[in-house]
């Protein structure tokens, strides 16, 4: 049937244990604790799938929406789509919320999505480094060359994501059955989405006496996994690890944020007095 084998090694998780702790909240609705949002784009011989994840405190997360985009990356029709889901607003528990920053594969029609990242400014072009360990996300490189060769400066970046790191990560958080920090949100969404999501394990084996590192594919489609990939890499760039979540709420919904007093940095100093001996020395310094 040409379907993927398994034979039973290597560490996974079961689709059936995420899809039965889904939550009441609806796609498309952001819950408070989400602050941040960002956008995961997969590539695909006749569809773009997208996830748009919301990010919270310690890293807490809540998928938000999924979807598919059905047709010829070549054309633009596709693309106009995504831009819809890209440039919108999320109905917040508090207000309206936009999407920060969105990350899309390079490694199906990747001329065709670098001409998409090109005019944009808050979507990456991003390429999985088969590397173990390596950062989430690291410097780009860039690709547009003039005429001469010449690295064109504000040209088109390529991001490399240290997909070993991420998958690790995510698969280790989903398997936590508590909320808070690290943990992974669901709404109400079909089981093909949970078997996208687990649709990989990681298989350790030793070769010339060395550790040796593998993901592979238990089914067909792994798409939703990889969105999450791109937008967790694309939530580590927006430097989620080191947001004042505090500060950030307030600053998104001042008008439902409560009043906070000044502390004592945000009074007024006193200004200090110049002596009239022209001596260069201020009073009380």
């Amino acid at each position: 049937l040409g379907l993927p084998y398994d034979d039973g090694s290597g560490e996974g998780l079961l689709w059936r244990n995420l899809f039965t702790r889904r939550e009441p909240y609806h796609p498309l609705s952001v819950p408070r604790g989400a602050l941040v949002l960002t956008a995961g784009i997969d590539v695909q011989a006749n569809r773009l799938a997208v996830s748009v994840w919301g990010w919270g405190r310690k890293e807490e997360a809540w998928l938000i929406y999924h979807t598919e985009l059905f047709g010829n990356p070549d054309q633009e029709k596709i693309w106009h789509e995504l831009d819809a889901i890209l440039n919108a607003t999320y109905s917040h528990e508090l207000g309206e919320l936009g999407i920060t920053l969105a990350a899309i594969d390079t490694g199906y029609a990747a001329q065709t999505v670098y001409n998409y990242v090109r005019v944009r400014s808050k979507i990456y072009a991003v390429k999985g480094s088969s590397s173990l360990w390596k950062p989430p996300i690291s410097r780009p490189s860039l690709i547009d060359v003039n005429y001469r060769g010449k690295t064109i400066k504000k040209g088109v970046a390529v991001w490399p994501i240290g997909t070993d790191t991420i998958k690790s990560t995510v698969f280790s958080r989903l398997k936590l059955i508590e909320p808070g920090p690290g943990y992974f949100h669901f709404p109400q969404i079909d089981e093909e989405y949970f078997e996208q999501l687990t649709a990989e394990k990681v298989v350790s084996t030793m070769i010339n006496g060395q550790h040796r590192r593998k993901w592979i594919q238990i089914r067909n489609r792994n798409e939703a996994l990889d969105c999450l990939v791109y937008a967790y890499a694309a939530a580590v760039s927006v430097g989620i690890a080191r947001i004042d979540w505090d500060k950030l709420e307030s600053q998104l919904f001042p008008a439902i944020t409560e009043e906070i007093e000044p502390t004592e940095r945000e009074v007024k100093k006193p200004v200090k007095e110049r002596s009239r001996r022209g001596s260069g020395f201020v009073k009380g310094w």
